[in-house]
């Protein structure tokens, strides 16, 4: 692969990175009810719509069109939630919830960002993709708070 295909690639899994996380934090806070970790999960999808503001333009910049989440995907996710707070809608549990999904996006990132590093990519491309998991990384210890 080239540099540009590698450079797409990644720029466009950090993008899914960050609109699903955001997407999966904002069906959890409805049911949030501490009002700490919802100033915490606030905060963690604020920082994504920057994540994502900063994906889409380096994308942009490479003349690609970032693939935003299908409603199919939304639903799944809403239904996920809704799912797995059915019988513990506990804030605790919810925060476990949100740890182990802030993990699995960071561990996939950095599984694509390993790989296409090795194989060369952008600079501005590689460091926000760094940025998204070192964020992920803090925010999933924050969120062990108020976990049960």
């Amino acid at each position: 692969m080239n540099k540009k295909k590698n450079t797409e690639e990644l720029l466009s899994e950090v993008y899914k990175n960050v609109t699903m996380g955001s997407e999966n934090l904002g069906n959890m806070v409805p049911m949030i009810k501490d009002r700490f970790m919802m100033t915490n999960v606030t905060c963690q999808m604020e920082k994504y719509s920057s994540f994502t503001r900063q994906a889409d333009s380096l994308l942009k910049r490479q003349a690609v069109k970032p693939e935003k989440l299908s409603p199919m995907k939304k639903a799944m996710a809403r239904a996920g939630a809704s799912l797995n707070t059915l019988f513990d809608s506990s804030d605790g549990h919810i925060a476990d919830m949100i740890v182990k999904g802030t993990k699995m996006g960071a561990d996939s990132l950095e599984r694509t960002l390993c790989r296409i590093e090795e194989q060369g990519a952008e600079e501005d491309a590689v460091a926000l993709a760094r940025a998204v998991v070192a964020f992920e990384r803090e925010e999933s210890e924050k969120m062990k708070d108020f976990g049960h």
